[in-house]
Order: structure tokens, then C-alpha cells, then sequence
């Protein structure tokens, strides 16, 4: 047996140098198969025959790094000296087998290390490594039995106290039938495993709580990583099975120094296929009695599909929370999370409940759109993209494949826009989603809305039903009249699942609209040119939005304008709030006709689909209606005998429904003609005489205070027609002349215009007294006219 002394005496003799890797203490040899007892073991072309008997001439040592050729080796775990510090590196090379077996006795501050190899574990289960002692595998292979035995059919790896790092380390169990996880560990000081690949492992047995890795009484002194691995194609005959399974040890006190004891990192976990489970709820991976701070998961991927029915018992994730938090303190401990194909949330059950609860990751919550630098534009759902979106329908498919899965519903997302888009059907229905500008400037986040020839009044580009909820923060949609009744298709709509307008439900949809803008293409004036007032007053004609069945419609910040005919239409119980700092202008412009300088802004009808009354509210800041304080005309059509609930906001008080009409002049002029007969005509004006969808009164009085008439402007008296408007604030009427029969140039009459079952609200006005009389022709006035007749 050879000395430290000799050994170093020949190596210096001999100018025997230290591999680059060794350690300064630590001493190359060499080991292959023509080796013999007899070598020295320190040239590559004088091996030893065997590790051991390397260890066995220099027991003096506690440092060795022994290099192997490309035959199969043997390491005698027997051959270390129990309670012994060593080390032990073996380099190989890629065809080097090293057998180990023997690990009965127990091995105390222990540091093996593999390299570039494949480890023939045969029967052994590293069980007996203590305190102080470190396995390291570096660009290994790991098989059992020289690959005829099941990776599994004992652990690899069952501990306690020990640290092992395995790193490019390829684990293939080729499905053969196994009985144990690969890897037990418990109160373990570190455990890593980075970029590695295993697969193909199968577990037989109907275990309870079956895993792949099994971590128990993980405490604070502990570190498990799991970085840059994949873990796939595994299977179990349990339907309680695992990838792992960590059970945390406590209590553990959190301070603000508290670090993760367990990390997954960029891994991927696919493919992991088990019995289903009836009863059971099951996950992935479980974690149990785990305070948040104590893990963090970070750009990992999940895709494991059930090999056997579908069970939508099983989730990826499952987390059993200790005392004093909630699902919500779980969120942030993932970041950059992915689902392929199939998404389950991650089931919380919080201390004490047995009531789960669900989140997302955000990565799932958030989609980013960007026309410009975006490439992805599917027509299907084949994959859950969330980023490198270029269109808005693309995101949607995404959203709705992802909604097969109902605790989807449970999660707002949010889709983040940037650029100019051109969209027919952004669908939203039931989901919770945000569309959000980029710079939360508006006019730089464009979404054209082009409705396709077909199109009925009830589509429209965003719909909202039972339950859900639609923000549009920071966004410009503008309405193209793309061809004839392509105005009449709203932007937004907030309806009943079924899609019955007025429709009641106990669920109303939500819609949120914050510093965005909504806007058709302007006044069309072909629409109302040359037409009667039945037609002008048409005030539901082409809403850019709709509110209906309970639902609510809240605008801040937001601007809806150059609507072809209403700017918000809600009905059916729907309630509109609009804040100050929002805008409604030229909408519904009657360019062109009668009552020119109208506009409908909002317009409000209180009937259910089966059409009976239902309280519907409206209230507007009045700041928001720029043509209040220009002429005192809201635009907004909503008034109580509709069963709308209307109230502007003013600095003065309140406006509970329409402003009232009020006359400010008026002139009566009487035509008598030459045979006696008179014509009574009056014109008026006045602010807030819009006829439309209320009935109006011209009420006219002498100067003895007696009211002599009431005409309905709308209807006409005897031959004459109704009321003839020249704009919104003025009109003529044709009055019965019989109640002016006694009239004379001294006679003073007064009027005032009155909405009908409202007359108190009222103040008359004076009215100037005109006389156009008709002279009876002179005798040589007759005889002209007849000389003319004779010519």
C-alpha cells in the first residue's frame, strides 16, 4: 500500500500534473479495463483495474478524482470507511458505465461526484448518506439494472440531511412498471435538479398520494430547485397520483428575511397521465401546510393530459394553505405561468375550509395585442398565446377556447392594445375583460368597427351578457356606415344571454367605459332630409350603445359623438351613469330636416321585452353635455311616463326628466279675406320645444285670463296642418279662427306651450296682436280685371 509520502515523491519525480478540475487537495488517477492491481494508477496508460483499488493504496487521502474509460466500472459503496471525511470525483466519458451497489452502511460527510457518464444504480437506494454528505451528477444517465429493471422499482434517491445536485441529468424509466418515486426526500438540506430530462416513468398500485418526488417536513433550513427540467410522459394506476407531492414542515416563523424553500423555475411538466378520479380532487402538484413565502414558481409550463376519461376533478396545481392566509396571498408567488392547450386554475383551499378556491396565473389574465409588431392572427383555438397577438379576434378565440373551462369565468382579464385595428365581432358575453389602450391615450389605440353586410340591429362589436363585464379603458372604436343600415349596429350592447333585447335577468352585464371614445362616422342627412315628424323623431335609430335587462352602463372620462342617430339608447331596467369629465356631442344631428339643430344623445324607454313598464335610470353630470350650457337643450330623451328615471346633475339642483318647454315670443296674426272669412296663424319661439316622444300644447288666453284654445302641434285642426318647425326652436301653427271671432286691434292675447299632464310647470307670454285684411276690390278695380279676362 503506497503512502501520501511515495505517492507525492513519484508524482513530482515523475512531473505528474493536477487535472484542471482537481481540487487542491485532490490527486487524478486513472481506472480502465487492461488496469491491474499492480499500477500506480496515476497515468492514463498505467490504470488501476478498479476505483476501489485506487482507494485501497491511497487510504490516506481524503480527496480523489479518478478518471474512467469507456468500459463499464464498479464502485463498492463497502469500500468507504464509515464516519471517514472523502471525496470522490469520477469523470468518465460518453460510453463510461459505472455500477453502484452496496450501500449498507451508513456514510457521514460523504461528497460523491459523477460526470459525463451513465450511473447503473442496480439495487441501490442512496438512503444511508448523513449529515454532511454531498452527491453531485453532472451530464449523467441514470438506469437500473443496466435498463432491464425499472428506474422506480425502488427510489433513487430516499434522505434525510443530505445535499445532491443533479444537473443535465436524463432519467428514462421507458414505462416499465415501478414501485416507488424516484426521489423521497425529508428534511433534506438541499435537493437540486436542473437541466434535466425525465420520462417514461410509470407507477403500479393504487397508493394513496403517489408521486414522482416525494418531499417531506420541508423546513426552513431546506432548499429544493427545480430549474430548466422537464418532467413528462409519466403514469400511475392511483387516482390520487402526483409529480410531487411536498408536505411543509411547521411552524415556521416568516420574517421579512424569509426566502423561498422551494423554487420551480422554467420547467415544464407534460403529459402526466393517472387514473381518473371520481371523488377525489387531485393536481399535479400539491403543496401542503405551505405558508406563500415559502415557495415561488417562475416561467414554468404546465401540459399534462389524462390518458383515461377526462376528469374535471383534476387540476395542475393544488395548494393547501396554513393558518392566517388567503387564496389572494398566493398570486404573487407565480410569475411568467403557462398552460399548452389545456388550463385548469390553481385550486386553493384556505386553513380549515373544504372549500376550494380558484386563480390564474397572470400571465393568463394578460394578453398583449399590437398590430404592428404582432404576428400572431389564428382563426382558431390551437394554442394559449399571450403575447405577439396582431388582431383583436385572435385574442378573443383565445379567450373563448380558454372559457371551455368554466373556473375560467372566475378570472378578469385584460387585453392590452396598441396600434389600429379592424374588427366585425369582439363578442365578449359573459367574461370579465378590459381592453386597455397602451399609452392610455385613446386616439393612438383605434379599433374600426366595419359591421358585415348581414348584420342585424341586435349584433354588434362588444356584447355584454348575464354576468359579465366589459371595460374599455383608453380606447377610440369608431363606426363605419359601410353600407346602407350598417349604422344601425351598436358598438357595445349590454343584453340577456339569450339575446332578447329587454329581456330581464338577475344578473345584468356591466360596462365600464373610462377616457375612451366612441364615435360613428357624423351627421347623415340623407337620413332625415325632407321627412315628416314621425320619422325625425325616430330617437332609437342607430345607438352607438345599448343598455338593456338590468344591465349598467357607467362612462368616465368619455367622449360619444357623430352618432348617425342615438349616442346611448338604454331601456328594459338598464341604469346610465355619466360623470363630468365625460362628453356628448353631435349625435343624431337632423341635418337637413324640420327640426335642424337637434340632436339625441340619450334616450331612454322603460319596457321590457314583453312590454310592460320597468324603472330604467339615467344620470349625467351636466358638465358632460356641452349643449346645456350653449342653449339649455340636454338632448336626453327620457322622461317618467316611460318609467325612466332621469336626473341631470346641475350646479343649480337637480333635473328630474325633460326640461320643460317655455315660450319667449309669439305673434297671433289674423287674415281676413273679401269675403269676411279669417285665418288665424301664430309663431312662437322658445327653448326646449322638441316635440319628440311627448306631447305638446299650444295653449292660448285673452286678457281676461280665460284660457280660448288648446292645440295639439302634432295634430292638425280642421284642414291645417300641424305644427310647420324652422328648427328647434321655433314653429307656426294654424289656429280655429272661431276663437278669435271678436278679436280687435285692442284685444290682448297671451300663450304658452305646455307638455301634456304637466301644465303647471309652465309661464305664459305675451303674444303680439297682427291684422292683415283683405280689401273688397273698387268698382274700376272690377272693370279692369273683367276688360283683362275679355283680352
Amino acid at each position: 500500500m503506497f503512502t501520501l509520502t511515495i505517492l507525492l515523491a513519484v508524482s513530482f519525480a515523475l512531473g505528474v500534473t493536477t487535472d484542471s478540475n482537481q481540487q487542491n487537495d485532490e490527486y487524478v488517477f486513472y481506472v480502465g479495463k487492461n488496469g491491474t492491481r499492480l499500477d500506480d494508477c496515476l497515468f492514463e496508460f498505467r490504470p488501476c483495474d478498479k476505483i476501489q483499488t485506487v482507494i485501497f493504496k491511497y487510504d490516506d487521502l481524503s480527496s480523489y478524482l479518478i478518471k474512467l474509460d469507456n468500459s463499464m466500472h464498479d464502485l463498492d459503496l463497502g469500500y468507504i470507511i464509515e464516519n471517514i471525511k472523502i471525496k470522490i470525483a469520477l469523470h468518465g466519458t460518453e460510453k463510461t458505465v459505472l455500477k453502484l451497489f452496496n450501500d449498507t452502511q451508513l456514510l457521514e460527510n460523504i461528497q460523491i461526484k459523477a460526470h459525463d457518464l451513465t450511473l447503473d444504480i442496480t439495487d441501490v437506494k442512496l438512503e444511508n448518506f448523513l449529515r454532511g454528505s454531498y452527491n453531485e451528477l453532472t451530464n449523467v444517465k441514470i438506469v437500473r439494472g443496466e435498463g432491464q429493471t425499472a428506474i422506480n422499482q425502488i427510489s433513487i434517491i430516499s434522505g434525510i440531511d443530505f445535499k445532491t445536485l443533479l444537473d443535465k441529468v436524463t432519467i428514462d424509466g421507458e414505462l416499465k412498471d415501478g414501485l416507488e418515486p424516484l426521489f423521497q426526500i425529508g428534511k433534506l438540506t438541499q435537493f437540486t435538479l436542473n437541466n434535466s430530462l425525465i420520462k417514461n416513468i410509470r407507477i403500479i398500485g393504487q397508493e394513496y398520494d403517489q408521486a414522482i418526488m416525494r418531499i417531506d417536513n420541508l423546513n426552513s433550513d431546506s432548499l429544493v430547485t427545480i430549474e430548466n427540467t422537464v418532467i413528462s410522459d409519466t403514469q400511475s394506476d392511483s387516482p390520487n397520483s402526483q409529480l410531487i407531492l411536498v408536505q411543509f414542515s411547521n411552524p415556521i416563523v416568516i420574517t421579512p428575511t424569509t426566502k423561498p424553500v422551494l423554487i420551480i423555475k422554467g420547467s415544464t411538466f407534460q403529459n402526466s397521465n393517472h387514473l381518473s378520479s371520481i371523488d377525489n380532487i387531485n393536481a399535479v402538484v400539491k403543496l401542503v401546510d405551505v405558508k406563500p413565502e415559502l415557495f415561488k414558481f417562475i416561467n414554468n409550463t404546465f401540459n399534462n393530459v389524462k390518458s383515461i376519461e377526462e376528469n374535471e376533478k383534476d387540476y395542475e396545481i393544488m395548494i393547501y394553505l396554513t393558518q392566517g392566509y388567503t387564496a389572494g396571498d398566493v398570486i404573487p408567488r407565480f410569475a411568467g405561468f403557462l398552460y399548452n392547450h389545456n388550463i385548469k386554475p390553481i385550486i386553493i383551499y384556505e386553513f380549515g375550509s373544504t372549500i376550494p378556491k380558484f386563480i390564474f396565473p397572470g400571465s393568463y389574465e394578460y394578453l398583449t395585442i399590437n398590430s404592428n409588431s404582432g404576428t400572431i392572427s389564428c382563426t382558431k383555438y390551437d394554442e394559449d398565446y399571450n403575447d405577439e397577438i396582431k388582431t383583436l379576434s385572435c385574442a378573443m378565440i383565445i379567450i373563448r377556447g380558454q372559457d371551455s373551462i368554466d373556473q375560467l369565468r372566475l378570472s378578469k382579464r385584460s387585453i392590452e392594445i396598441e396600434g389600429e385595428f379592424s374588427e366585425i365581432d369582439l363578442r365578449t358575453d359573459g367574461q370579465l375583460i378590459t381592453f386597455l389602450g397602451s399609452n392610455h391615450i385613446a386616439a393612438s389605440n383605434q379599433i374600426t368597427f366595419r359591421p358585415s353586410v348581414g348584420s342585424q340591429p341586435n349584433d354588434s362589436l362588444f356584447r355584454v351578457t348575464n354576468g359579465g363585464e366589459l371595460n374599455l379603458d383608453s380606447i377610440q372604436v369608431t363606426r363605419i356606415r359601410s353600407f346602407i343600415g350598417a349604422e344601425e349596429i351598436p358598438i357595445v350592447s349590454v343584453v340577456p344571454e339569450s339575446g332578447k333585447y329587454g329581456q330581464i335577468t338577475s344578473i345584468p352585464g356591466i360596462l365600464i367605459l373610462t377616457n375612451s371614445i366612441i364615435s360613428g362616422t357624423g351627421s347623415f342627412s340623407e337620413k332625415w332630409s325632407g321627412k315628416g315628424i314621425n320619422e325625425i323623431c325616430n330617437l332609437n335609430y342607430a345607438p352607438l350603445i345599448v343598455g338593456s335587462s338590468t344591465g349598467t352602463v357607467t362612462l368616465i372620462g368619455t367622449t360619444v359623438t357623430q352618432s348617425e342617430g342615438a349616442g346611448i339608447y338604454v331601456y328594459g331596467g338598464a341604469q346610465l351613469s355619466i360623470d363630468s369629465t365625460s362628453t356628448l356631442i353631435s349625435n343624431g344631428e337632423r341635418v337637413g330636416s324640420s327640426l335642424s339643430g337637434m340632436q339625441t344623445h340619450v334616450v331612454c324607454n322603460g319596457i321590457d321585452a314583453s312590454g310592460y313598464p320597468i324603472t330604467t335610470s339615467v344620470e349625467i353630470n351636466s358638465n358632460a353635455l356641452p349643449s346645456y350650457s350653449t342653449n339649455q337643450e340636454t338632448w336626453v330623451f327620457a322622461d317618467s311616463f316611460k318609467e325612466c328615471n332621469s336626473i341631470i346633475i346641475t350646479p343649480g339642483g337637480n333635473i328630474v326628466g325633460r326640461i320643460a318647454p317655455q315660450a319667449t315670443s309669439g305673434s297671433i296674426t289674423i287674415k281676413s279675406n273679401e269675403s269676411g272669412s279669417k285665418t288665424v296663424q301664430t309663431t312662437v319661439t322658445g327653448n326646449n320645444l322638441n316635440p319628440c316622444d311627448r306631447i305638446l300644447f299650444l295653449e292660448v288666453r285673452n286678457q281676461y285670463g280665460q284660457t280660448i284654445l288648446s292645440q295639439n302641434l302634432n295634430e292638425s285642426s280642421s284642414n291645417a296642418a300641424g305644427a310647420q318647425w324652422e328648427g328647434i326652436d321655433k314653429f307656426s301653427l294654424e289656429l280655429p279662427s272661431s276663437s278669435f271671432t271678436d278679436a280687435t286691434s285692442e284685444s290682448k292675447f297671451s300663450l304658452r306651450v305646455v307638455e301634456y299632464r304637466k301644465e303647471s310647470q309652465y309661464d305664459w307670454v305675451d303674444a303680439s296682436l297682427n291684422f292683415d285684411e283683405q280689401a273688397s276690390p273698387t268698382e274700376e278695380e272690377q272693370q279692369s280685371n273683367s276688360s283683362e279676362k275679355k283680352r
